[in-house]
């Protein structure tokens, strides 16, 4: 039987919001909608304010990030999700490169599974080496985005419920999972080697009462190393 590991993305593998600085990217470049781009500014500040839990912010950012790309072409959104890479690279943690690797070397198949749009995530993903990747994908008709997501991974529960149809479709002989904040709490549950990966201090907290690992971008690689 094979390995799987489960990666999150933002925060556990990078520093930032990809998404959310893509969402300005997008913004700047003037084909995202101007009213939905302040909704999902206000989303943002009653996130940070305690107004919005983590679950109900992921819910209605993959609601507007779709209604603010409606009309528009996927061609577009592409080439400027590649070149909004180009300069988002050095986000990524160098320890993330040897990260994958070292799954990669001892068995184990990859997977990145994220909130996150799949016109950066998937880029990322790609640049790291990962096997595949799991991300909001929006609905698209004759090349246009039609302003509505076709994935439910923004939704509570999104991630737990991708992860449990993989392992319902084949049975593996060891699971890992890897996140930083509580809203990974669930993906965590269902590994045999849970890691809180540059964690939040909600999510340390509850991972250290759970006793799951806790690593850092500078010595996760050593630590993984040990467990492996």
């Amino acid at each position: 039987m094979r390995k799987i590991a489960f990666l999150d993305f933002d925060g556990t593998l990078s520093s930032g919001y990809i998404s959310m600085a893509f969402l300005d990217h997008v913004y700047e470049k003037e084909i995202y909608a101007e009213d939905k781009y302040k909704e999902q500014m206000g989303l943002l500040k009653q996130l940070k304010t305690g107004e919005l839990s983590y679950d109900e912010w992921c819910k209605q950012w993959g609601e507007v990030w779709a209604q603010g790309l409606k009309g528009v072409s996927w061609k577009e959104a592409r080439k400027e999700a590649k070149e909004f890479f180009e300069g988002f690279k050095p986000n990524i943690y160098p320890s993330s490169y040897e990260l994958v690797q070292l799954l990669k070397e001892n068995d184990y198949h990859t997977v990145c599974v994220s909130v996150g749009a799949s016109e950066v995530i998937g880029l990322a993903a790609r640049e790291l080496g990962i096997d595949k990747c799991h991300s909001t994908i929006l609905r698209k008709k004759n090349g246009l985005y039609t302003g509505e997501p076709c994935t439910n991974l923004h939704m509570p529960g999104g991630k737990v419920s991708r992860i449990e149809e993989i392992l319902r479709a084949e049975q593996f002989s060891r699971v890992i999972a890897m996140g930083d904040s509580v809203g990974d709490t669930g993906m965590l549950s269902l590994a045999d080697i849970a890691v809180a990966l540059n964690p939040s201090k909600e999510l340390e907290a509850y991972a250290r009462s759970k006793n799951w690992h806790v690593f850092t971008a500078d010595n996760i690689v050593e630590g993984l190393s040990r467990l492996l």
